[in-house]
């Protein structure tokens, strides 16, 4: 596959339809009094578009149409008799960028100016030492969801990122849950969350780990941990203003690719030289991005994920002094809405300090400098297929790396040239180099390679043969011990994923090394027997046989089943073999609603499509007949997102 569909294959570019909430609860007669409960909703970006939901004191749900704005802000009025307060207050973003659920606890007597972002899920975790989304779905908000408790919280989160806050100029705790002032826009407030990554640590608990995007230093707080415990992270004044100058300074390169891609302008001054991502130069950056989506409509703010020096030693709490002329390389997401669809992108800018180490001299997008994509993402993957087949099934949970093949097209078909990545070793260190865990990777069709990504080969094979010991996803599997070593070495620095490619399979002693990168390992994945434990959503029997049955009709209907309901759904979809000319088609999921219709699904000029009956590997084999067709859904479980696929094949070999 050429390189320019593998790296605009990061956009997933589809048209984003957002849940409409029917209204439950209520019911009752007599007098009604409303109340407005207004705020912002951040995750170092605004939550833009996000649904708004809310669990009153006596059990009941209101809900309402009402979405956040592209500030974030959001406005609802509440009948009070009916859904008497306090409240906890959710506000779900349901794909794109920062997807995810997020609360605060809301009181009669602060019913305004309510900043709702990782901070106050933070804060009502440790209060209750729970998990929000169980506490939310159980209908009964608990006494220890208190303001006292939430202060005592936000206590030891201000204790933690004290350096941060007042490099920052905060210094009033309670407006990290409550500020009538806030602006979700990157700068003052709201930069703290580019400065500081929040994940659970804990699926039960309400433990929560707070990290420097800067340096890696994490703390660790529970419920048990008493603010005077408690050493801050490494924050200097100086790092807080590089950080935000850097921050203004991405926006700004957006907006001028904004502008180049819309006036196809070939060597924009914000794009390096030098830019390289997945084998695209800054010479054919612009064309072909323009070409991929069309007119840019938007661009979303940007939400820093990590930044570090190209000079391991020195970092962003050095002396001015120690920084002058020194560069680095941030990576940061934003959204994306054109005139061919909406979607998130990923990407890195390189940044370089003045000669007195105080001022950020310039920053410019910067791209991955590799030949291959290549990101790492917390992840959970659930594998069911419909054909009767045993092989790629089940449930997986940890980090997602899309590692690259850089294969190329020759009369259509994907061939394997020399710089063509057949296989990988991923080897996770901590700050200091030492060994936490190495893992492999190869192509599934080992030397005869056809796939765009690399799979994770079984039991960590070191010599994974021909792709026979490979499982057919990225994802590597996290077990709890793994986890909570990820957790420990946090808590010392980044975690690093040091990458490996080769230009042949493992098993091949005349491999050579294609090239070696290292990355952050960027937030906290799901323990693999947590997932192992969870009820997934399922395909009801009859439209497993019509996923399996389908053979080029024109429509196709989906019911499913919920599963656990700490899972939030978000998208549903059908997909088919690319030969079939058939184009993959996903609908927004809304609440309680379990049966979505696809129709225009007629191959066009493409392959003949079967249905999956017992000669159906012949007839594909001698016809060259469509052979692949699945459903999936999307969602998140604890902010991790999850993709399950239904998958039907001719082939017992394939996913």
């Amino acid at each position: 596959m050429n390189q320019t569909t593998t790296f605009f294959a990061k956009f997933a570019l589809t048209i984003s339809f957002f849940a409409v909430l029917a209204s439950c609860g209520g019911g009752g007669g007599g007098s009604s009094s409303t109340s407005v409960v207004s705020g912002v909703a951040t995750a170092g970006a605004p939550l833009t578009d996000a649904s708004i939901s809310v669990l009153s004191s006596n059990g009941k749900y209101f809900s309402t149409t009402t979405t956040t704005g592209s500030d974030g802000k959001f406005q609802i009025t509440i009948d009070t008799s009916t859904y008497t307060p306090p409240y906890l207050l959710k506000i779900t973003k349901s794909g794109g960028q920062s997807n995810g659920s997020y609360y605060t606890y809301v009181t009669s007597d602060s019913l305004t100016g309510l900043v709702v972002s990782p901070i106050s899920n933070a804060a009502l975790s440790l209060a209750i030492d729970g998990n929000l989304e169980e506490i939310f779905t159980g209908g009964s908000i608990p006494a220890s969801m208190s303001a006292s408790n939430i202060n005592n919280a936000v206590d030891k989160i201000f204790a933690a990122m004290q350096n941060v806050f007042t490099g920052l100029g905060v210094t009033d705790k309670s407006l990290l849950i409550k500020n009538a002032n806030y602006v979700a826009n990157g700068s003052g407030q709201d930069a703290a969350l580019d400065a500081i990554s929040i994940n659970s640590s804990s699926t039960t608990a309400g433990t929560v780990l707070l990290s420097s995007k800067l340096t890696g230093a994490s703390v660790e707080l529970a419920t048990a941990t008493t603010a005077q415990s408690i050493i801050p992270i490494q924050y200097s004044s100086g790092s807080v203003s590089l950080l935000n100058q850097i921050n203004t300074s991405i926006n700004d390169v957006n907006n001028c690719l904004k502008t180049a891609i819309n006036n196809n302008t070939t060597s924009p001054n914000c794009l390096d030289p030098q830019f390289l991502d997945a084998g695209i130069s800054s010479a054919d950056f612009i064309g072909n991005l323009r070409s991929e989506i069309g007119i840019i409509n938007t661009i979303g703010l940007s939400s820093v994920r990590y930044c570090n020096f190209e000079d391991q030693t020195v970092s962003f709490a050095s002396l001015p002094s120690q920084l002058a002329n020194k560069s680095g390389i941030c990576n940061a997401n934003f959204s994306v809405t054109a005139t061919d669809g909406s979607g998130v992108l990923n990407t890195f800018y390189k940044f370089n300090i003045n000669s007195n180490g105080s001022q950020i001299s310039s920053v410019k997008a910067w791209g991955n400098q590799l030949p291959i994509e290549l990101e790492i993402n917390p992840k959970i993957w659930a594998k069911i297929r419909v054909d009767g087949f045993t092989t790629n099934i089940g449930k997986t949970s940890g980090y997602e790396f899309n590692i690259g093949t850089a294969l190329q097209k020759t009369n259509g078909d994907p061939i394997v040239i020399p710089t063509s990545n057949l296989s990988a070793k991923v080897e996770l260190q901590d700050v200091a180099g030492n060994n936490i865990d190495t893992f492999y990777m190869e192509c599934q069709q080992g030397n005869s390679c056809k796939n765009t990504q690399l799979s994770i080969c079984k039991n960590k094979s070191s010599t994974c043969s021909s792709g026979v010991d490979t499982v057919s996803d990225s994802v590597i599997s996290v077990n709890s011990t793994l986890s909570r070593s990820i957790i420990n070495a946090l808590q010392q620095g980044f975690v690093y994923a040091r990458i490996t490619g080769y230009n042949k399979v493992l098993s091949d002693n005349t491999k050579s090394t294609n090239f070696t990168k290292l990355m952050p390992v960027i937030g906290i994945p799901i323990p693999q027997e947590v997932v192992d434990n969870l009820t997934f959503p399922a395909l009801t029997s009859e439209s497993s046989a019509a996923v399996a049955a389908w053979s080029g009709s024109d429509t196709l209907s989906i019911t499913f089943t919920q599963g656990s309901s700490k899972i939030m759904l978000s998208d549903i979809g059908f997909g088919a073999d690319p030969s079939a000319a058939v184009s993959n088609l996903s609908k927004a999921i809304s609440q309680g609603v379990l049966t979505y219709s696809f129709s225009g699904l007629t191959s066009k000029n493409g392959s003949t499509i079967i249905p999956l009956t017992p000669n159906c590997m012949s007839t594909a084999q001698s016809t060259g007949a469509i052979n692949w067709r699945s459903a999936y859904l999307s969602g998140t479980f604890s902010n991790i997102p999850f993709d399950m696929k239904f998958f039907g094949s001719c082939f017992s070999s394939d996913y």
